[in-house]
């Protein structure tokens, strides 16, 4: 009877440890053949914060036109080539373990640069935003995209220091 168990156990183990494996995951990659001065150009953006208490705020591009960028946060400031045209934009945010998503429609013009945005609103404690601006603005500062507001959440993974 044991024998017959201990097989049992082990089927259910290899077939949880299958099931776990992970997918290949395809990346924006920028589009080839399109002159660099014929694209537009979306990067991300940084708030420092001086205050060993707080982490970085850090505003990047998390997809475009549903597909992840690699790297995610760490690369918030390589600028993303666009072909011009219609695309949908997810704009990530990460302060410490917390952050927030927000999608856009950004219709890219040619040429033009565009930053991701954040900005705090309230806030659920002195160290813990309530919620998040998010939009999308070009380079001489016009809001290319509406503003979204999204709840600021913990994501796990890393330390951060978030007390409510």
């Amino acid at each position: 009877m044991m024998r017959g168990t201990k097989i049992v156990v082990s089927v259910v183990m290899i077939v949880i440890i299958s099931a776990c494996q992970s997918q290949p995951i395809t990346y924006y990659t920028p589009p080839a053949g399109v002159p660099l001065e014929d694209s537009a150009t979306l990067v991300g953006s940084k708030v420092l914060i001086r205050n060993i208490f707080f982490a970085d705020e850090i505003t990047y591009v998390y997809a475009i036109d549903e597909l992840p960028l690699e790297g995610g946060s760490k690369n918030y400031d390589k600028p993303i080539p666009l072909v011009p045209g219609r695309h949908v934009v997810t704009i990530g945010f990460a302060q410490g373990s917390g952050c927030a998503k927000a999608t856009f429609e950004l219709n890219a013009l040619g040429g033009k640069a565009y930053l991701a945005r954040c900005e705090n609103i309230g806030r659920e404690s002195i160290f813990r935003p309530e919620n998040l601006r998010i939009w999308i603005e070009d380079s001489e500062g016009n809001q290319a995209t509406n503003d979204t507001i999204v709840p600021f959440g913990h994501c796990g993974g890393g330390f951060g220091l978030i007390i409510v």
